[in-house]
């Protein structure tokens, strides 16, 4: 590439940045404000400053000790998002069967997985890989580690949907 090309793409790159940057900072604050009631600008400030906290230092130093315990708690929301869907009849999943409902006749079920996996992979293992990696004791532990994260976040991200579907 030319350097003309590479300005561009480094101006469009950050522009990116600042855009994601603004919606990691954002909407956290937002959703906190309305469940604390305490001003925005307040959580603005303190999830930027957890932000630079979380760059500069290592993450068994920040958070490495409770880390397990937001999985659990990720884990335990969606079995209640599962079971209130499956014991309370008022929600209805219509696509939930394995019978082919796509108008065209393709096949829903690859797709479906197809694009929960995309999501899980870039999405959560982009940012959490890093932090995973240096919580584990030794490099052998890696593959069922992340073999696991993948396999648990694809799972987690179906009942989600499933939730969306039903509650939507």
């Amino acid at each position: 590439l030319g350097d003309g090309m590479k300005k561009l793409m480094r101006v469009f790159s950050v522009i990116l940045l600042i855009l994601v940057g603004t919606v990691f900072v954002t909407s956290p604050a937002g959703l906190l404000t309305s469940m604390t009631g305490i001003d925005k600008n307040i959580w603005l400030v303190l999830i930027i400053i957890y932000y630079i906290v979380a760059t500069v230092l290592p993450v068994d130093q920040v958070i490495g000790k409770i880390y397990p315990i937001f999985g659990i708690i990720l884990i335990l929301m969606a079995l209640g998002i599962i079971g209130g869907i499956f014991l309370n009849n008022q929600y209805t999943i219509p696509e939930f069967t394995f019978s082919n409902l796509h108008p065209k006749n393709l096949p829903v079920w690859p797709f479906m997985c197809i694009t929960v996996a995309c999501g899980a992979i870039s999405g959560f293992h982009a940012t959490q890989s890093p932090m995973v990696a240096k919580c584990i004791k030794k490099e052998k532990d890696g593959k069922p580690v992340f073999f696991g994260a993948m396999i648990s976040e694809g799972i987690i991200a179906l009942i989600w949907a499933a939730a969306g579907v039903a509650f939507y």
